[in-house]
């Protein structure tokens, strides 16, 4: 009579793959784990907002402000946000002394003054913002808001 002896492993499945606490099973669920933590990233940042505009707005031009051409010389006060320019600006008005409060909310104050530049007024060999009118604050006060 012919017998067969058969030997069952018990680290292996019936596919003849590693089962239990082996470390193909680890390997599985790490990648498992992996996979999961990866599109759980994906949906939180895909789904976030930023809390800052993506895209700078222009600073609105002096010359769109009709109405400072009637208040030059006057004490004026004006509330708005700091332009990320070389020039910062509040409301198309000069403000050097805001540099440090770019993209800040400020109330300035002060005397509005103007300046019209020409093209004759300008050397080319000095770097310049072109002619046109601009105006300033003399004896700015300002105060940064919340």
């Amino acid at each position: 009579m012919i017998s067969f002896q058969y030997k069952i492993n018990p680290t292996l499945d019936t596919l003849g793959c590693p089962s239990g606490g082996s470390a193909g099973g680890v390997r599985t669920t790490m990648r498992a784990l992996k996979t999961f933590t990866l599109l759980l990233s994906a949906v939180c940042l895909l789904g976030c907002k930023p809390s800052v505009p993506s895209r700078l707005v222009a600073p609105t031009p002096a010359t769109a402000v009709p109405e400072f051409q009637q208040r030059v010389g006057q004490r004026i006060v004006l509330e708005g946000i700091v332009t990320h320019t070389k020039c910062p600006q509040v409301l198309g008005v000069d403000a050097w002394e805001l540099e440090d409060f770019r993209g800040q909310r400020v109330r300035v104050s002060g005397i509005l003054r103007q300046s019209v530049i020409t093209a004759a007024d300008i050397d080319p060999m000095v770097a310049n913002r072109g002619p046109g009118t601009f105006y300033s604050l003399e004896d700015m006060k300002y105060e940064i808001l919340k």
